[in-house]
């Protein structure tokens, strides 16, 4: 009598076979989504490093003891020192930051990529440096994360209608408190201006909604940013163990005028 011998897989055994790698991948992406996630971390954190490192030399060589000066915008230095001129943190004055880089042996370490817009991504010019944005008029360049140092009106007080928002102290001398932030990433809202924004998420930067809690995002939940001191260390930061700051300012008084823009961040 002859048998016949099997050649193939029955629909059974494939659909077998299809369930179980489906399970395996079930099981790997999230730790490979997990690896990627941390180490971008990593990166960021390694740049941060650099760039407190060069803050901290510019102060010890050429500053005399002092910081460089966050973003003035035309004033002078005394209205500056008094809080009455433009500040905001992810911009720096070009007199300040031009000294700066003569400390790092490559400026883009001082973008956090996750936090460039989209339109500059797509621009074929842009080297990947800090730049000053188009129709400026104020010199400033932006550099990519949050530079909270040589930012006066002392200790940056929340509006006097504003009191969930946390009082912060910008770091000017290098005699100052070394617990103070000196650089960090930028996690961001905007009242009524700009949409809400997370450059380190386990899925990859998050934009949400104006005004809308970053910790509201859908995908926010584990994310957060690295901060860099000006003792020299940097850290990582959840997100759920941050409080809101201020981090852009005019001169004038603190009291936010209905339709005014008001720019928060979060370290």
């Amino acid at each position: 009598m002859k048998t016949h011998k099997k050649n193939g897989f029955t629909l059974i055994e494939l659909l077998v076979v299809i369930a179980i790698i489906a399970l395996l991948l079930s099981i790997v992406m999230p730790a490979m989504r997990r690896a990627k996630f941390i180490a971008k971390r990593v990166v960021c954190s390694s740049q941060l490093k650099q760039g407190v490192t060069a803050f901290l030399c510019y102060a010890t060589t050429v500053g005399e003891g002092k910081l460089p000066l966050g973003a003035m915008g035309g004033h002078t230095l005394e209205d500056y020192q008094r809080g009455h001129s433009w500040s905001q943190l992810d911009y720096i004055h070009e007199t300040s930051w031009l000294p700066v880089a003569d400390y790092l042996e490559d400026t883009r370490t001082m973008i956090c990529m996750a936090s460039v817009p989209r339109e500059r991504l797509e621009d074929p010019e842009w080297t990947g440096e800090p730049y000053i944005p188009s129709g400026s008029t104020w010199n400033a360049y932006w550099i990519g994360y949050n530079y909270h140092g040589g930012h006066f009106a002392q200790a940056w007080p929340p509006p006097i209608n504003e009191t969930r928002i946390s009082r912060w102290i910008s770091p000017y001398k290098l005699t100052d408190s070394g617990a103070l932030p000196l650089l960090s990433d930028k996690i961001c809202r905007s009242h009524n201006r700009d949409k809400t924004f997370i450059g380190h998420a386990a899925s990859g930067p998050l934009y949400g909604e104006i005004n809308q809690k970053p910790m509201d995002i859908p995908g926010s939940a584990g994310s957060g940013g690295n901060i860099g001191y000006l003792d020299g260390s940097v850290s990582w930061k959840p997100l759920d163990k941050m409080k809101e700051y201020h981090r852009a300012k005019n001169f004038g008084s603190w009291t936010i005028e209905p339709g005014s823009t008001v720019l928060t961040g979060y370290w």
